[in-house]
């Protein structure tokens, strides 16, 4: 998923795709781009008091350190307020857990809906995503001033995979490898996972062969790490194979942009 900037706030809002909203970093967000800006842009009512940057900065960096709280919202309209130009939103309530999905198909047609919404009317009752609120919908809409965008700490993410929903929605639950992100190719699960989820491939793989899970990690990087397993799976070219230091640090970092910590 990739961060949203403030100058295609107009073109999210006509695409009209589900977002991943950082609830926690809308505020900090918004304080970071005033007192970046100048300090002086916050001060108390009474007394006019001032911080200096350094201590908006640790302040800053304490309210980012915490807990982080995610929900799928959809954009709606850009308003004028007091503070400037708003990104209005709608939260989204999921109304199936992703990290339960059934097959490839699935997260194809899943991945589909969340890119383009309206679509999810399509499908019968029992598979249907989310509800989508309507226009005229009074229910409190979330409201995030566009200069937050501007800000470092990224708070609104657009190209949503179903691995960024399991990760930052769900916490990471996932039905496929138990929460591991990693699958055994001669286990059971992880058969399972190869036949339904890696349709691109044609090996059999057996305990010798562990990817990761193509569901809440992505097939890209399952397929990927099934080849890396040997030539038996795909990698017959020497110059695209890792060493191990450079496989971990691979998998390393898609954990990281994913946000797990393992």
């Amino acid at each position: 998923m990739k961060a949203v900037e403030s100058k295609n706030l107009d073109k999210v809002v006509e695409q009209g795709s589900i977002l991943i909203l950082n609830k926690t970093c809308i505020g900090p967000g918004f304080v970071d781009t005033l007192v970046r800006a100048s300090p002086r842009n916050v001060s108390t009512q009474q007394q006019n008091t001032q911080l200096p940057l350094e201590i908006w900065l640790h302040i800053l960096d304490f309210a980012t350190s915490q807990q982080d709280e995610f929900c799928l919202v959809r954009p709606r309209s850009v308003e004028q307020d007091s503070n400037g130009p708003c990104l209005i939103c709608d939260e989204i309530k999921p109304k199936l857990r992703y990290g339960y999905a059934r097959s490839g198909s699935d997260v194809e047609i899943w991945e589909y809906c969340l890119e383009t919404p309206d679509c999810v009317s399509e499908y019968s009752e029992k598979r249907q995503l989310f509800d989508l609120p309507e226009a005229s919908d009074s229910n409190p809409k979330i409201k995030i001033p566009a200069s937050t965008f501007e800000s470092k700490i990224r708070t609104l993410f657009a190209s949503v995979t179903v691995p960024d929903v399991i990760s930052r929605i769900e916490n990471g639950s996932c039905g496929l490898c138990d929460e591991s992100g990693l699958l055994c190719g001669g286990c059971r699960d992880g058969r399972r996972a190869y036949e339904r989820f890696m349709s691109s491939t044609r090996y059999t793989p057996d305990c010798v062969a562990k990817f990761l899970c193509p569901l809440c990690i992505g097939v890209e990087w399952a397929e990927e790490s099934l080849r890396q397993c040997g030539d038996e799976y795909g990698g017959f070219d020497e110059d695209s194979m890792m060493s191990a230091k450079e496989y971990r640090a691979w998998r390393k970092r898609r954990y990281r942009e994913l946000g797990y910590k393992w």
